[in-house]
């Protein structure tokens, strides 16, 4: 699926840096692991698709990744793959890129907004103007008509 091409924007900068956050805050770098490394490369691998779709500016793609994602935390939280204090990071960074892609997907939405405005003013435009010519036409075949009518009776 192809998306429209838009500029980058802060906030897909901010979505990107938000999502290399927490694939730092997923690393272990800890000298006592507060992540199993299964699960840091199982989140590793999520963030990686909110990044890549987000890259892309396939935004639906980006939240559904984040989605699982945060699924996926909740799973490591019950079975006990991670620390509660590299739960509450991850989930702070998880909020951050959440914070993001909400405020992508609301400027997405009033430009789709702004472009079936444009195109729903562009269509009520050639309507008119349609409605218009019509109605010149039809003031010209009845002009016509009249005229033929005034011919006839000069030739009786």
């Amino acid at each position: 699926m192809t998306h429209p091409t838009r500029p980058r924007t802060a906030s897909t900068v901010g979505t990107l840096a938000a999502a290399a956050l927490l694939a730092g805050l997923l690393s272990g770098c800890t000298p006592e692991p507060d992540l199993t490394p299964a699960a840091a490369n199982q989140l590793q691998a999520s963030v990686l698709e909110v990044s890549r779709a987000a890259a892309a500016d396939d935004l639906p793609a980006a939240r559904t990744a984040l989605d699982a994602l945060t699924g996926q935390l909740a799973d490591e939280r019950a079975s006990g793959g991670l620390s509660p204090e590299r739960e509450a990071l991850i989930e702070a960074a998880i909020a951050a890129v959440s914070a993001d892609l909400t405020a992508l997907e609301d400027e997405a939405a009033r430009v789709q907004a702004e472009a079936q405005a444009a195109a729903d003013a562009a269509a009520a435009d050639d309507a008119a103007a349609a409605q218009k010519a019509a109605a010149e036409q039809a003031a010209d075949d009845a002009e016509d008509a009249k005229d033929r009518k005034k011919g006839n009776k000069d030739d009786d």
